[in-house]
């Protein structure tokens, strides 16, 4: 069997098993970059039976070198690739899975960026736009995923009884969000005052539409640029800042982890930046 045609099949599993559109849109991208390298690397059409080990870990230093990959983003097409030997497995369509004993990429954990509140407070106060204010506040006062803001429909907002309702968030489990005091005043003014009726969708491009993540991403960049913060901010940042300054404020982190939609509780602890003036700070309360 080809390789191509095993990764069609290893597709249609996916998608039989209603793994979700970006797991499966992930998976297929790590596998399709590895399949143009061996074919690359080959010069001729490759088979699955045909792969051994140091293809992949080949492949793996390709990435490194050639893609400049951080080590989460090597280990992410690894796992690409492990779950796509374990699949041709079991489903008999090769003997060996050849990524078996390919190990994991070693990866420093790094402080986790979030800004504090005086910094998120700047960010709003410096952005002129009254819609984007209001997207940028409802990223932070939410902690919502990009997809999960992205996807949001009129329908799925009840300011009444001030929630939010996630339909199908990551690993397709919805959930509740509470809506901050503040943040309804806020939805009211902008469903009133300054949303076309375009569709369903609650917040929108004016120029093509559909929000996009890059979209959202590259004016938060430009905004924080211009309130002269140092970090990259991104909608994943104020996702983490959310957690942050919830905790500083009290927030016991089994309650964050309902807000976040974590299924595990370690999930949520990952998400939490400390740094060591909270840490001391924290030792001092004893």
């Amino acid at each position: 069997m080809t390789f191509e045609k095993a990764i069609e099949l290893f597709k249609k599993n996916l998608i039989s098993l209603q793994r979700s559109s970006e797991t499966v849109k992930g998976y297929l991208k790590d596998l399709n970059t590895f399949s143009n390298f061996l074919a690359e690397k080959y010069n001729c059409e490759v088979y699955l039976d045909e792969i051994c080990e140091d293809d992949i870990e080949e492949f793996l230093n390709f990435l490194l070198l050639e893609k400049h990959y951080f080590p989460t983003s090597r280990n992410r097409a690894l796992i690409s690739i492990k779950s796509f030997y374990h699949f041709c497995v079991v489903k008999k369509h090769c003997i060996l899975n050849v990524s078996k004993n390919v190990p994991y990429i070693k990866n420093e954990q790094k402080e986790r960026v979030s800004l504090s509140e005086i910094e998120v407070d700047r960010l709003i106060d410096l952005t002129d736009d009254i819609s984007l204010k209001i997207v940028f506040q409802t990223l932070y006062l939410t902690g919502l995923r990009i997809s999960e803001f992205l996807n949001l429909r009129i329908q799925d907002v009840d300011l009444e009884n001030k929630l939010i309702y996630v339909k199908l968030g990551k690993g397709k489990k919805d959930r509740n969000v509470p809506i901050n005091d503040k943040l309804c005043v806020l939805l009211k003014q902008y469903l009133s005052d300054y949303r076309i009726d375009t569709g369903t969708n609650i917040f929108f491009s004016t120029k093509s539409g559909k929000m996009s993540p890059s979209y959202v991403n590259r004016l938060l960049k430009i905004h924080a640029e211009k309130a002269g913060i140092k970090k990259i901010v991104t909608a994943h940042i104020l996702r983490h800042s959310f957690a942050t300054n919830l905790l500083k404020n009290g927030v016991d982190i089994l309650r964050i982890q309902k807000l976040l939609g974590h299924s595990s509780l370690k999930t949520t602890s990952i998400y939490i930046h400390t740094n060591i003036t909270d840490l001391g700070q924290a030792v001092n309360m004893l």
